[in-house]
């Protein structure tokens, strides 16, 4: 946890009030030391503080270095790794959340239940909505742009994750439809859960997205990552910055799928045709995930410019005949059938009065110099 002092308290009595037998989990709080605070309390200090009231030895506070998540979350594996020894790493899962995560309260029932399920799912994963603090973020064109972002990520995660982990499950062993069907699995970085078995060598949470490195390289070596049925709710940044910088990380973690394909190699993984689907779906996704937006916007823009233009172009054309249809009159065909007998009328008139006006010869054709000679 990094400056996390609004929401540690919270957090702590919603963890301890989890619907699950007291004696059977336990609640780690991992804070970072490169936390300073000059006017106050640091997440660590205030920690300290709660811990306090926590007679039951329930929690557990790691103070730990390292620049990012996953340095963090390795180093806290090292610490609990005697405990985890002694309590049996097949019997054990450690679950990941964040500070202003809010889970299902019954959300540890679920995971027994779908661990009965489907033995052989090495991590459990709920799918997050990250809509608690929309009334808190700011107004005008990034508050709007702040708000949209959890609905992008809720259509991500409902209509790409979770089909994703589904598929994971049923597409079997047929080597067709594995590379048709397959599907890059990753991890959020909060709501999940991966048993401690698979977490006992050394760094196990690749840096720097200790989430999509991992989950990437679950699905390379062929482990499933079953669904859980409940929503982890979260937080949105409050600040357009923050959210970018969260974005590059998550975005960097799904561009080192040849670094994770490499490493999973050495693990001794043998190269197949489904891998190569693996790499190519996840830098799609990537870049979906990561430009979507963007690229929607710039598409209806030049849409609403091409139309513009089109308009245009067609302008003078519908102009001119705009202007001849309003300066006609308009007639019945009655009134154009009797204004054209009239017109044909006097025009046979004029022009009889104008023959009898000629000299004979000119009627025929002759000039007078021709009439003479």
């Amino acid at each position: 946890m990094l400056h996390e002092q609004a929401v540690v308290r919270d957090s702590i009595e919603w963890f301890l009030d989890l619907d699950y037998p007291r004696d059977l989990f336990r609640i780690c709080l991992v804070t970072t030391a490169q936390e300073t605070c000059d006017t106050g309390e640091t997440t660590a200090e205030m920690v300290e503080r709660l811990f306090k009231n926590d007679l039951g030895g329930r929690m557990l506070h790691l103070h730990v270095g390292g620049k990012n998540k996953a340095t963090q979350l390795n180093r806290a594996l090292e610490l609990l790794r005697d405990e985890l020894h002694f309590i049996g790493l097949e019997n054990s899962l450690i679950g990941v959340y964040d500070a202003d995560s809010r889970p299902d309260k019954g959300v540890l029932r679920e995971v027994d239940r779908e661990r009965n399920v489907h033995p052989e799912a090495v991590a459990f994963q709920q799918p997050a909505a990250y809509f608690n603090n929309l009334s808190e973020l700011p107004g005008g064109i990034w508050g709007a742009y702040l708000r949209s972002r959890p609905l992008y990520n809720l259509r991500f995660c409902l209509f790409r994750e979770l089909p994703a982990y589904f598929r994971s499950r049923w597409i079997g062993r047929n080597r067709v439809v594995r590379l048709l069907a397959a599907s890059p699995n990753h991890f959020l970085g909060h709501g999940e859960f991966i048993r401690a078995s698979f977490l006992a060598g050394p760094n196990p949470f690749p840096e720097p997205s200790a989430d999509t490195s991992l989950g990437t390289r679950l699905s390379l070596q062929g482990f499933q990552i079953a669904p859980l049925r409940t929503f982890d709710t979260a937080e949105t940044p409050r600040k357009v910055r923050t959210l970018f910088w969260q974005g590059i990380v998550w975005h960097q973690g799904g561009a080192l799928i040849f670094r994770d394909l490499r490493d999973s190699l050495k693990d001794g993984v043998r190269i197949r045709g489904w891998h190569l689907s693996l790499v190519l779906k996840r830098l799609l996704e990537n870049y979906i995930w990561a430009f979507g937006p963007l690229t929607y916007c710039i598409g209806l823009a030049l849409g609403v410019a091409w139309g513009a233009r089109r308009r245009r172009s067609q302008a003078p054309r519908l102009g001119r005949h705009r202007r001849a249809h309003l300066h006609r009159p308009h007639r019945s065909r009655g009134q154009d059938g009797l204004l054209r007998g009239i017109a044909g009328g006097t025009g046979k008139r004029n022009r009889r009065a104008a023959a009898a006006n000629q000299p004979a010869g000119s009627r025929h054709g002759y000039s007078d110099g021709d009439h003479h000679a």
